[in-house]
């Protein structure tokens, strides 16, 4: 469609579902040198999966899969932390114990923005309620909304400002245009 209104060559290497730091890394392995213009899409809700290792603990009962990730380093710089080496063999190991073998993951179960084991409604109630989601419900606004934050403890808009960065960085080192685009969600209008 893009290809036809521009009367041009038009490659697309979007994945459905890829965070922005799985996108950058599709382009740094595919793109030709030789293009004259490039574009990364950056999905609001993607801050999210940009701070996420395994898929399962950002959207349950999805289609479940490890995925590599960045951090930022002390000197501001990115670090790719690369996908996790978990076999089939030690999948029963990794489903008791996530935090032993994810030591970059957000989203891990009892922790600060991870679900949470039920134990006694009363003991649960108030983390139900201050959970980012329903925090979100609460105040109106998206269930990423709170990770925009720069002083967020996930460090995700560093790390998704990082990852935006290193695409213009590589573009340009490229002879490449980059065009960054920021698209929001369905649940940035809805709400007030």
């Amino acid at each position: 469609m893009l290809s036809g209104l521009i009367g041009d060559r038009v490659d697309n290497f979007g994945v459905g579902g890829y965070g922005s730091d799985q996108a950058l890394l599709r382009y740094q392995e595919h793109c030709r040198h030789g293009i004259e213009t490039t574009l990364l899409m950056h999905l609001t809700e993607n801050i999210l999966r940009n701070v996420n290792q395994y898929r399962d603990l950002l959207y349950r009962g999805k289609a479940c899969g490890f995925k590599p990730r960045f951090i930022v380093r002390a000197d501001g710089r990115l670090q790719l932390v690369p996908l996790p080496d978990i076999g089939s063999e030690h999948f029963g190991h990794f489903a008791a114990d996530p935090q032993k073998w994810l030591k970059h993951e957000v989203f891990l179960p009892d922790a600060a923005f991870g679900l949470f084991a039920v134990v006694f409604l009363t003991q649960n109630l108030f983390r139900t309620f201050s959970h980012f989601h329903m925090g979100a419900n609460f105040r109106g606004e998206p269930w990423h909304k709170s990770f925009d934050r720069a002083d967020h403890p996930s460090q995700a808009l560093k790390v998704t400002a990082g990852i935006l960065e290193e695409f213009h960085r590589v573009a340009t080192a490229r002879g490449q245009q980059p065009l960054i685009l920021i698209r929001p969600t369905m649940g940035d209008f809805e709400y007030r």
